[in-house]
């Protein structure tokens, strides 16, 4: 089973079967190159200035009233940086809001003609840059979930991530594994932000069937488009794979 995929260029009509059907799928070389550099560039400040916070923190040398310990402590953990902190850190630099804003606005774009007959709006907040793995930096793992739950969108009748790599993924370096058709029953069940809600390897393959799980294939420029109620998780990293960095763009659907 593959992960349904569109051209750049395709009729509203095309995509809604499609999505309706798996939850998810694939825009092939849906973001112009220039677009796909600001937030290389983005990314790439937005992490050297974390890096050096950490190596602080590290050698006891970062200040305990600096406004980025909290973030400092879970990048360290988890090596992504939300996007209201990444504007709050580079307030002051041209790549900052332009980073956001050129990609936000494009993939607006790109939503509006997707859902033709729905409203759609991006969620300040919600979006973010990660980093796994490479250059022997532990790895995070992220485990099955749905966004419904982990990234506590379940106020909206429906929220879409925009996951869009900036080098390739899926072969040399580990890509995102999805569950099509999962949010059918996921959207179901309601949400309970104090209960956990991620299911294990063999719960996943019970429900689902291994056959099932598909790994996005993807290039700088592809977009990976799923809902919130779309079971998917992060590939294990290990210092071995070179860094894979991401950005995660979540706009709400109404009718």
């Amino acid at each position: 089973m593959q992960i349904p995929e569109l051209p750049f260029e395709f009729r509203p009509y095309q995509f809604e079967r499609i999505y309706e059907e798996a939850g998810t799928l694939i825009f092939r070389q849906a973001l112009p190159i220039y677009i796909v550099e600001h937030l290389r560039l983005l990314a790439a400040s937005v992490f050297a200035i974390f890096d050096l916070k950490a190596l602080e923190m590290a050698n006891q040398n970062l200040r305990l009233d600096d406004p980025f310990v909290d973030y400092v402590k879970r990048f360290q953990r988890l090596q992504f940086i939300g996007e209201d902190v990444a504007l709050a850190l580079l307030a002051q630099s041209y790549v900052a809001n332009p980073g956001f804003t050129l990609m936000t606005a494009f993939l607006s774009d790109l939503l509006k003609r997707a859902f033709s007959d729905r409203t759609v709006t991006y969620i300040s907040g919600k979006s973010a840059l990660r980093r796994q793995a490479g250059s022997g930096r532990r790895s995070s793992y992220v485990t099955w979930h749905r966004d419904a739950h982990a990234v506590e969108t379940a106020e909206f009748p429906h929220v879409v991530n925009c996951w869009v790599p900036l080098s390739s993924v899926g072969v040399d370096r580990p890509s995102l594994q999805i569950v099509p058709g999962s949010h059918r029953l996921l959207r179901q069940r309601p949400v309970d932000y104090a209960a956990p809600d991620n299911p294990d390897e063999d719960e996943v393959d019970d429900v689902y069937g291994h056959e099932n799980i598909c790994t996005a294939l993807l290039e700088a420029g592809d977009v990976l488009l799923f809902g919130h109620h779309t079971l998917h998780r992060t590939q294990p990293m290990n210092s071995a794979h070179p860094d894979r960095v991401s950005g995660e763009f979540r706009f709400a659907i109404k009718h």
